[in-house]
């Protein structure tokens, strides 16, 4: 693991929700951050940035298309 030294501002009343919440559970503000940014940044990934190979096969099409000429037909306003 790489570690960076940085510091942010946070909201004062939001400190204090993330120290209680560190308490509770028994951990350290530093790690539930931490835990949060990679679960969040996680989701955004997984939501956002769908693999190629998980986009194979969910779409069809009734007729079969030219993928190179509809671009072009787009382009140029015919589609």
């Amino acid at each position: 693991m790489v570690t960076t030294v940085e510091k942010i501002e946070i909201d004062p009343e939001i400190f204090k929700t993330i120290s209680k919440i560190a308490k509770n559970e028994n951990t350290t503000e530093k790690q539930l951050i931490n835990d949060v940014l990679k679960k969040e940044f996680a989701n955004v990934k997984k939501n956002n940035s769908p693999d190629f190979f998980d986009l194979v096969g969910k779409f069809t099409a009734d007729k079969p298309f030219n993928a190179v000429e509809d671009l072009k037909k787009m382009r140029n306003g015919e589609l």
